[in-house]
């Protein structure tokens, strides 16, 4: 700034006029940069889309499918077939087989054919001819897994198709017959196409997305992308989240969702050059646009510049008359040329020369006022420090409480009135730093008062090593969460409950607080919220309840002392109870 107070104007103006070129560029460059975002981000929410529809088809034909399998698996027909060992039996009743299963391929279009092996590997085909064998223990893993095998090609000399194999081992369930024996297997040969049903309907929409869907060898079996085989090493992702991708020369925007029926994948792939080519085209126009309109408008600017400048040279020359002292230059008149804003600003200014004594009068009246408004701005706020309670006076009258107990030989009120004395003397105190030994003292002194007013329906352990004890902290940082333990956890229970106080130094010189309670503890919903305002919470904040206040407050204050890294952590178990752990520096005194 200082480098232009020392330039002239009309450099500064050419300054400005260059800045204003650059911000007009800039502020082009960021529209298209966002409209970019903007399309973008619909495509990829469209593609999103496509793919979740995409996804829901897949695995609602796969339930289909699978349904089919396992009702053949478990029909009475195709159990008897398996488990008959006669000949002539097992004729009888392949017959009603083959009926079974032919009603069941019409269940689902693209059923090819459906084979059934015994246990001693014989093999019936609904048709015959196909070059696929069903040999293929391999590929079940469990009694109960259904499988779907990488695409495969089916030719049964009549016709060339795409398909998955879908098998199951078959078990018995006849109590009477080799029961829950492995018995034999199911194979379902599935077309491809029929995964997902009319993959030209869905694809109509969206003529920018290639969409690849990959088996579990990765290949892909269906996409609407011409260009590719089914060798897909350039679209081997394992990111759900979009991202861009190069290929050939050519940026995509690449998403993928997996298909966890048949352990594949679905693969959308957007050119990004194809899909922002018209904004490019409109952002080099614009560009272009800009720079002839500036062309132009550098003559009226020269122009400008120069009926600016000259008056201003002379305002110039008429001010340092005056700042050198010249008395006689406060009575003069400028006169201004040029344009009539600069005729305008010579009548105002010598306006304002006439009124200066007037001002300076009024300036100092208003100075004045100001003046005594803060003198008894001060006044008030003395009478309202003197109007406060002193915490000593609530300390003396609860010493005279604990007198008056004495006298009449109540020992109980003067227990308790020595321990509330100790925590109102504790708050009472000026430095906001204390030992954690002080800190112990006081809660043990609240904890005393606690248990005489629930009549010991809780015990207490403490568990501080000497190091700690030896620990700065802040004060009043232990007393919030030892009372939301005893009020939301103990007081609750209907047995007697149980409050564990520990304090260490670990192995990286942090101080470690634990303060735990067998209370009723929280339900998930309860301490997920609480956990995400710990992270969240700011100290302007209201919090819905007490019990997050004192959280809140301890937790902000340890924050806002030793940094994000310090802090409050909490869980707790439904009916089990609540853990809060600290964590502050290990600074011994």
């Amino acid at each position: 700034m200082k480098f232009l107070e020392k330039v002239s104007i009309k450099i500064q103006l050419f300054i400005i006029a260059i800045t204003t070129i650059a911000i007009i560029l800039f502020i082009i460059l960021s529209v298209y940069t966002q409209i970019n975002n903007v399309i973008t981000e619909k495509n990829d929410e469209y593609a999103k889309e496509l793919i979740y529809q995409i996804e829901n088809k897949v695995d609602n034909n796969c339930d289909l499918v699978n349904h089919i399998v396992k009702n053949i698996a478990f029909n009475k027909i195709v159990q008897d077939y398996l488990l008959e060992e006669k000949l002539d039996d097992k004729y009888e009743i392949f017959k009603e087989v083959d009926k079974y299963v032919n009603n069941m391929m019409n269940l689902k279009e693209g059923i090819i054919d459906i084979a059934i092996k015994n246990s001693d590997g014989s093999i019936y085909y609904k048709k015959e001819g196909s070059n696929i064998s069903a040999y293929r223990d391999y590929i079940l893993k469990d009694r109960v897994s259904i499988y779907y095998s990488g695409m495969e090609e089916y030719n049964d000399n009549k016709d060339y198709k795409k398909c998955f194999v879908v098998a199951t081992n078959v078990f018995s369930i006849d109590p009477n017959r080799r029961y829950n024996e492995n018995i034999g297997t199911i194979y379902l040969f599935l077309d491809v196409n029929s995964i997902v049903g009319n993959m030209e309907k869905i694809l109509s929409k969206q003529t920018n997305t290639n969409l690849y869907l990959i088996d579990r060898n990765g290949r892909i079996f269906l996409s609407n992308d011409n260009r590719i085989d089914e060798n897909v090493e350039q679209l081997d992702i394992e990111d759900e989240e979009a991202f861009l991708d190069e290929v050939d020369d050519e940026r995509y925007i690449v998403g993928m969702a997996n298909l966890p029926y048949i352990h594949g994948k679905i693969v959308s792939r957007i050119p990004k050059d194809q899909l922002l080519y018209d904004i490019s085209v409109i952002k080099n126009r614009q560009i272009i646009i800009m720079i002839i309109a500036f062309l132009i408008l550098a003559i009226p600017f020269s122009i400008t510049i120069r009926n600016i400048i000259r008056p201003l040279r002379k305002f110039k020359i008429f001010t340092a008359k005056i700042n050198s002292g010249n008395m006689k230059g406060l009575k003069s008149k400028i006169e201004l040329g040029g344009y009539g804003e600069m005729v305008s600003v010579s009548h105002e200014f010598n306006s304002m020369m006439e009124e200066i004594n007037s001002l300076t009068h009024r300036l100092l009246n208003t100075s004045s006022r100001l003046y005594e408004a803060e003198l008894e701005t001060k006044q008030a706020e003395l009478a309202y420090l003197r109007s406060q309670i002193n915490p000593h006076f609530l300390y003396n009258t609860l010493e005279s409480i604990k007198g008056i107990a004495a006298d009449n030989e109540i020992p109980q009120i003067i227990n308790m009135t020595k321990a509330l004395g100790k925590v109102f003397k504790y708050s009472a105190k000026g430095s906001d730093t204390v030992l954690l030994e002080d800190e112990v003292k006081v809660v043990k002194s609240y904890i005393y008062i606690q248990l005489i007013r629930f009549e010991n329906r809780f015990s207490v352990t403490y568990d501080i090593s000497d190091k700690a004890l030896l620990c700065n902290v802040p004060k009043m940082i232990l007393q919030p969460i030892v009372e939301n333990s005893i009020y939301y956890g103990l007081e609750p229970l209907t047995d007697k409950g149980k409050l564990t106080i520990d304090a260490k130094i670990d192995s990286r010189d942090n101080l470690i607080i634990v303060v735990e309670d067998n209370g009723i503890g929280m339900n998930d919903s309860s301490l997920a919220a609480i956990r995400e305002q710990l992270d969240n919470d700011e100290s302007s904040i209201l919090w819905e309840n007490t019990r997050s206040i004192g959280l809140s407050n301890v937790n902000n204050r340890i924050r806002l002392r030793y940094g994000n890294n310090y802090g409050l952590t909490i869980d707790s178990k439904y009916k089990k109870g609540t853990k809060v752990t600290y964590k502050l520096p290990g600074k011994v005194k």
